[in-house]
């Protein structure tokens, strides 16, 4: 399970993004006392045990409340479920939240999951982040594809957030 890899990195207290289709409906839930708002007001036995997780670990939920997502957009539309829900997050650590300037689910339909991307400001970098469950089958952000943009972008974000990593292997972490 996902958590098993997440877990002890929060338990090392590492700043951690997590993007994904979570496959987990949470509801309004919220980690922490501020109101958490979703257009999606289910909450399933996957979410109930994602929620767990997620509040375990100390982690704050972007949808719902962050700038561009106040009203805690749908992120996926299915017929089979019979409407819509809110399943692609961003997790993160709350030692992240000063990055995080805005959260938006992009009306952008390649599938039946809306795109989510979040613009994360530091002193040095400012660059939006994108997630889309149709682009890619892991958790992945989308840096600048000019090679020189990229080199650019990711020297600056390495050397003003040299604490966290890009990455998707979590064992390289947890060693």
């Amino acid at each position: 399970m996902l958590f098993e890899k997440i877990t002890p990195l929060c338990d090392k207290g590492k700043q951690l993004l997590l993007f994904g289709d979570l496959n987990g409906r949470i509801g309004s839930m919220n980690t922490y006392s501020a109101t958490r708002t979703s257009c999606d007001r289910t909450t399933n036995h996957r979410g109930k045990i994602l929620f767990h997780h997620i509040s375990a670990n100390g982690l704050l939920i972007a949808n719902g409340t962050t700038p561009g997502d106040l009203s805690g957009q749908s992120t996926s539309v299915s017929q089979s479920v019979a409407g819509s829900s809110v399943v692609d997050l961003l997790l993160y650590s709350p030692s992240c939240s000063p990055y995080i300037s805005q959260f938006n689910v992009l009306n952008l339909c390649y599938s039946d999951h809306f795109p989510i991307a979040a613009t994360f400001d530091t002193p040095s970098v400012s660059s939006n982040l994108t997630y889309s469950t149709t682009q890619f089958a892991l958790s992945k952000i989308i840096l600048p594809t000019e090679p020189i943009k990229n080199r650019i972008f990711r020297q600056k974000l390495e050397s003003s957030l040299s604490e966290i990593q890009l990455t998707d292997d979590f064992e390289a972490l947890t060693t």
